[in-house]
């Protein structure tokens, strides 16, 4: 009997580790999984800001235009769909908070001056102005996706 009571221990131990191995892998290609949705965001939210500016650039009738910037970023409302896809993706992916944190400048930077967010941002900038502040966006972007690819 003794001999039996210790198989069964043993196989019983074995099953947990066993078990515990399964569910470590679980939790792993679940978080390869989210990484990859997490990426694959980031990165499409970097192209759309790239193709924002480069169509702006294309659309300006010079540096010191004022109007096409407004009417494109703000009248057009893609000033606030930058803002909110990164909002987004901050509220989406709470566990990649700190990964995320370059984020925030996009979200808070242009806040607390009794504007919109995005009149603010880009209301009443010429080009000149307003295509450095899409570079810094584009630039946070990289920063996370660097951010997110180097987290273990």
């Amino acid at each position: 009997m003794n001999i039996f009571s210790r198989t069964i221990g043993i196989i019983l131990i074995l099953v947990s580790i066993r078990c515990n191995s399964q569910n470590q892998l679980q939790v792993s290609l679940a978080k390869g999984d989210q990484m990859r949705g997490l990426l694959t965001t980031l990165e499409a939210n970097k192209s759309f800001i790239e193709s924002v500016s480069d169509s702006l650039s294309m659309l300006v009738i010079s540096r010191d235009d004022k109007t096409v910037p407004k009417k494109f970023l703000v009248t057009d409302g893609r000033a606030k769909l930058i803002k909110t896809e990164a909002q987004d993706l901050v509220k989406e992916f709470d566990k990649w908070k700190r990964q995320l944190e370059p984020l925030n400048l996009i979200i808070n930077g242009c806040e607390g001056h009794q504007v919109d967010w995005d009149v603010y941002c880009f209301g009443d900038l010429p080009y000149y102005a307003v295509e450095p502040i899409l570079r810094v966006y584009i630039r946070q972007y990289e920063i996370a996706i660097e951010e997110v690819k180097t987290t273990k």
